[in-house]
């Protein structure tokens, strides 16, 4: 066995290089340049960005807040706003705002019709009225005629074949007739007092409008009160049975002053002196020895001119001219319980250009106690043929006719001409410095000197 070499024991001291340099001679390292330091954290930006985050955060659950609260207010005022909204009325147009009314004080009724529509009075025999409008539409042949009667004769409505409906608040009722023969039309049928009174609206057949025209026509028409407060007489029964009862016979038959069924105020209204006979007589188509039926009664004025006191009942004798009784020419003005009609006047024949006067008439009207209607009416010249205003107004509508033996211009009339000339005197009302108002006021005057008694 060979000898074994023994192993040198390791120290730490051989493993050094240099073993002259002991760990207590090791010369202390020097310091690291700051810059190569590791930094230490930033207390200040720590402190700043927690400040902000929490600012963040109650920001967030205060927008959070208020939007909850706004939505809570929202509901509350559409909750409050509902009931409000549905009581406000949703703003419409009238198509009748600037339509033109026509009133008839003596029947009691009034409606609204299209501002560019004409009408004219007529005469329908055995009817107590009647009238025409045209030009309600642009088809001239659609027209509204109302006639009014004593009572239905062979008209009278059948309900189980006509539309009943309320017409300012009275029965009524309503039938269409198709096209055949004849123009389609319309009957509205309604009796009001003593009046039995037919609307009839004939329409062309290419006029698509002129049912809504009749329809909005319909729901401005309303029947008038019987009078005025204070025009209610203390008579009763009709004035028919008051002529009867207090009218002398007699060529004429004389009517004592004092027994008149209206009180007249003579300070204003003059009645004729002219003679030792009563100023009030009775007229009647009847010859004066008979009863009187049909009559009506006559206050005579010094001027020549007369008040006619009447109902519906009385009739005229047969004179020419324009009735003294009634409404009568184009409606101009309702005021203090009067209706006011015009038209122009001419003799018979040819009418000589500054020979056509202008008349005004006024109505009043009265209720007895059960319920009859009584009228009293004054007519007077408002402008005279020689007017230079109405003869200038004339000119237009005058022509010489060639076959006449007249070399002078006559007047040609028609119902738009006397509409327009109306219109330039009485389109407002006129003042009283001019002999058109002067007779306005005349007419007042003298129809509100009479009243009930």
């Amino acid at each position: 066995m060979e000898p074994q070499t023994p192993i040198a024991e390791t120290r730490p001291e051989n493993n050094l290089k240099n073993p002259s340099i002991t760990p207590e001679n090791v010369p202390p390292a020097s310091p690291m340049p700051e810059s190569q330091l590791p930094k230490q954290p930033n207390n200040s930006l720590l402190v700043a960005l927690s400040v902000l985050l929490a600012i963040m955060i109650g920001e967030t659950a205060f927008l959070a807040y208020q939007n909850s609260q706004l939505q809570k207010q929202v509901s509350l005022l559409k909750a409050a706003a509902t009931p409000v909204a549905s009581t406000i009325p949703t703003a419409t147009t009238d198509p009748t705002a600037n339509w033109k009314t026509y009133t008839n004080s003596e029947h009691g009724f009034s409606f609204k019709y299209p501002s560019g529509a004409t009408y004219q009075l007529t005469n329908f025999p055995g009817s107590k009225f009647g009238i025409v409008f045209k030009n309600l539409t642009s088809f001239a042949y659609s027209n509204l005629t109302i006639i009014i009667d004593s009572s239905w004769g062979s008209t009278t409505p059948n309900p189980d074949t006509i539309q009943n409906f309320t017409l300012s608040g009275v029965q009524a009722y309503r039938k269409e007739l198709p096209i055949g023969q004849n123009p389609a039309e319309t009957l509205v049928m309604v009796q009001h007092g003593s009046d039995f009174t037919t609307l009839q609206m004939v329409k062309e057949d290419k006029d698509t409008t002129i049912d809504s025209t009749f329809d909005q026509i319909l729901s401005t028409f309303k029947f008038l009160d019987s009078g005025l407060p204070g025009n209610t007489l203390s008579m009763s029964g009709t004035l028919q049975d008051f002529m009867k009862a207090n009218c002398k016979p007699g060529n004429p038959q004389y009517l004592d002053f004092q027994s008149l069924p209206v009180n007249v105020d003579t300070s204003v209204i003059k009645p004729f002196q002219g003679s030792n006979v009563s100023s009030v007589y009775c007229s009647s188509t009847e010859d004066n020895t008979k009863p009187i039926t049909n009559g009506y009664l006559v206050i005579r004025l010094d001027n020549s001119n007369g008040i006619n006191i009447y109902d519906d009942q009385s009739k005229e004798l047969g004179h020419g001219g324009s009735p003294g009784l009634g409404v009568f020419g184009q409606n101009i003005l309702n005021e203090n319980g009067i209706q006011f009609g015009a038209w122009l006047q001419g003799g018979d024949g040819p009418q000589v250009l500054g020979s056509v006067s202008m008349n005004l008439r006024g109505i009043k009207k009265f209720t007895t106690k059960d319920g009859q209607s009584v009228y009293v009416n004054y007519t007077e010249t408002a402008i005279p043929g020689s007017d230079i205003r109405l003869v200038n107004q004339l000119k237009s509508y005058s022509s010489i006719d060639p076959n006449s033996r007249l070399n002078e211009p006559t007047v040609n009339y028609d119902s738009t001409m006397t509409a327009k000339i109306i219109n330039y005197f009485y389109g407002k009302t006129p003042s009283t410095s001019t002999p058109e108002g002067q007779a306005l006021q005349n007419l007042t005057n003298i129809l509100s000197a009479i009243t009930a008694k």
